[in-house]
């Protein structure tokens, strides 16, 4: 790859999130959304809020999921042939060598796993951070394996590490912002005691 300006590298990570879902067949997409229309009208038929409430979050992570999978595994080209990189942090060190385009790839492995934290997060309320990194590692390792068994890319340990990250990531800003609406309920609440 070439070197990219830090304009081009904004574009760049910009772009390959777009292209990301619209290398998924619209027929895919298709039987996502009949899936989760499927799924809101079971919903309706369970008892409880908090069994409806956590249902439709937990549907909505393992389409994300499928979607992931699609776009980094299943849908990509066959390559020639597959390698594994054990080399921990090894894009900051080509970032630094003034490699941005593979800081960029590092950053959208990162910002991809950011919904899949906080989908996780909000699907089972009473994990810990730690449960939270477990399942990230998990799954990417999981996609990392396919990518090479498959030959649908390079297995990197640093992929790994930034998808982790994200979750990571995903999680706390699902965490911060529970804490904030429940401060909010909590002040409004205690208003509504005064008045």
């Amino acid at each position: 790859m070439k070197d990219l300006n830090w304009h081009e590298f904004w574009l760049y990570i910009l772009i390959n999130i777009k292209s990301l879902f619209h290398s998924i067949p619209p027929l895919l997409i298709v039987i996502l959304a009949i899936l989760l229309l499927a799924g809101l009208v079971l919903v309706f038929f369970r008892k409880g809020v908090e069994h409806k409430r956590r249902f439709v979050w937990l549907l909505l992570l393992a389409e994300y999921v499928v979607l992931i999978y699609c776009t980094t595994v299943f849908l990509r080209p066959l390559q020639e042939f597959s390698a594994i990189n054990f080399r921990p942090f090894w894009g900051f060190h080509a970032f630094l060598t003034g490699q941005n385009a593979v800081m960029a790839e590092k950053i959208l492995n990162l910002v991809v796993f950011v919904p899949i934290g906080a989908l996780i997060g909000v699907a089972n309320r009473g994990l810990k951070w730690y449960h939270v990194l477990l399942i990230s590692v998990l799954l990417s390792v999981s996609i990392e394996f396919f990518q090479f068994v498959l030959k649908r890319g390079y297995a990197e340990l640093d992929d790994v590490i930034h998808n982790a990250l994200g979750a990571a990531i995903g999680f706390g800003l699902y965490k911060a912002i529970a804490c904030i609406v429940c401060s909010v309920r909590s002040i409004k609440s205690c208003k509504a005691k005064v008045v």
